[in-house]
């Protein structure tokens, strides 16, 4: 018989919601929160939520101090009427209930209960929440991304493909990308780029780049290259070392352009920003974003009016912090990174609805180009 494990004595314990009636579903029992000396066995984490004697789910306390982790538990009994209304929304396995009433009532009471009886355990000093001081420049950044790569969300809604969509030429430019946007006297810009050949032979041809100021060119090179068929290849093209004798303060454009037989056939350009601040985007896909924690196992839920919402509970999320707990530059850091991915993958989401609406559509096609689209822009999330 396997060995239970054992739930120590708590330090403090706390009876609350006794008898408390829930609308017209039923009353609940009780709800008891317990405080412990030293962290409890995985299985009494959180609040048990039982019905019929069994543990069904748990909802968890919301602790970020680590020397606080794992040290809260309770349990949350219901009568019989609501027990029985409760088992009509219970999920087939047992694992949990669907996010209807009263679940959601009962969820968001302890819930409630939860954050006031951590507060009291945990100094205003220790008591930290995920940083949030910079969340406007995420937002921003998140939103400029979106407005470079996929602007179409940004309007009204409705995606209008041209009349007469130019193909993509079979020898092109797949990626344009720079290691930083925004630099300072001393950087290193290292610009690449990826080239594809989607034509049946061997292709030999000329890739011109060019460094602009405000339309004044301040360099250029070239390279003669060859691809083989079906085959894409990425250039490491010549780092700008920013020195202050040789660059002013500004917005700067490279252009990368492929020529073969003496014909522009594609071209493509992206730019960083030398001791100035980047111009924000005038529209923005997300308006801001919140916390919430829920068990389901997603990351967020789908942007709604411009809010996207973050869930504390997902074990990616719990990751960060744990991982970066007692280094506060590197978790704001790596907590930004983490958003404004999350807000990315809502505009490819929505920029797929878009683009699906149409019959001519091809839906294999259009998944690799959104797959693609995202990888460029999560590349953009670290620039």
């Amino acid at each position: 018989m396997p060995h239970l494990p054992y739930l120590p004595f708590p330090k403090e314990e706390l009876t609350l919601l006794e008898n408390k009636q829930l609308g017209n579903f039923g009353r609940i029992k009780r709800l008891v929160l317990s405080f412990h000396e030293e962290p409890v066995p995985k299985i009494f984490q959180g609040v048990r939520v039982q019905r019929a004697n069994m543990m069904i789910t748990k909802i968890p306390f919301e602790v970020y101090e680590k020397k606080y982790q794992n040290r809260f538990s309770g349990y949350i009994e219901f009568d019989s009427s609501l027990e029985f209304v409760l088992k009509k929304i219970e999920r087939t396995d047992h694992s949990g209930f669907l996010y209807e009433s009263p679940w959601k009532e009962i969820k968001n009471l302890v819930r409630d209960e939860n954050k006031k009886f951590v507060d009291t355990k945990v100094s205003g000093k220790e008591r930290k929440k995920p940083p949030l001081g910079n969340m406007d420049k995420i937002i921003q950044k998140a939103n400029q991304i979106i407005s470079d790569n996929c602007p179409d969300v940004l309007g009204s809604g409705h995606y209008v493909p041209p009349i007469t969509p130019k193909p993509k030429p079979p020898l092109r430019i797949k990626y344009l990308t720079i290691n930083k946007r925004e630099v300072t006297y001393k950087d290193i810009v290292k610009p690449s780029c990826t080239i594809i050949n989607e034509t049946d032979e061997n292709k030999k041809f000329l890739l011109k780049v060019e460094l602009k100021k405000k339309g004044s060119r301040i360099n250029k090179e070239e390279y003669n290259l060859r691809i083989d068929s079906k085959k894409q290849r990425t250039v490491k093209l010549s780092n700008i070392e920013l020195k202050k004798e040789n660059y002013q303060a500004g917005k700067y454009t490279i252009r990368v352009t492929i020529e073969e037989d003496r014909h522009d056939i594609n071209t493509k350009a992206t730019s960083f920003y030398l001791e100035v601040k980047r111009e924000p985007s005038k529209r923005g896909f997300v308006k801001a974003a919140e916390f919430i924690e829920i068990d389901e196992p997603i990351r967020n839920e789908p942007i709604n009016k411009g809010i996207v919402k973050i869930n504390l509970a997902h074990k990616d999320f719990m990751n960060i912090l744990d991982s970066f707990n007692e280094r506060k530059r590197q978790l704001n850091e790596q907590m930004g990174f983490y958003i404004i991915k999350i807000c990315l993958n809502e505009a490819t989401n929505e920029l797929f609805k878009l683009k699906l609406k149409y019959s001519n559509v091809d839906l294999d096609a259009l998944l690799r180009e959104i797959s693609q689209l995202r990888d460029k822009m999560y590349y953009e999330t670290y620039v």
